[in-house]
């Protein structure tokens, strides 16, 4: 397992009660806060392209994590491209293909 980024150690996981108006992850004092609704329930893009709830949590797990190893969003690479997982595919796809994994060899 490689080492953490310089000043922290992996974050903490915890789920979040829906808060006013707040449904995608956030991060405070080293945790990665994750919606207990999405969790549960996944986003409603991702659930009208029927990806699996499992999925979904790949992709919020993989996602958050590249958050935390100091990676931003990225954006489609190209129309019917399986999606970066920092892309934020919870909000749309711009022509991409919806993916929970960061690597190819992990598909």
């Amino acid at each position: 397992m490689p080492s953490p980024p310089a000043g922290g150690s992996p974050p903490a996981w915890r789920p979040s009660g829906a808060r006013r108006g707040r449904r995608t992850p956030t991060r405070a004092a080293g945790e990665l806060v994750i919606n207990q609704d999405r969790w549960k329930f996944a986003s409603p893009a991702w659930n009208r392209a029927r990806a699996g709830l499992r999925n979904y949590r790949h992709l919020v797990v993989n996602h958050e994590t590249g958050h935390w190893l100091g990676h931003g969003h990225w954006g489609c690479p190209g129309p019917g491209q399986p999606a970066p997982v920092m892309m934020q595919q919870s909000k749309g796809l711009d022509g991409c293909r919806f993916n929970p994994w960061p690597r190819p060899d992990e598909r």
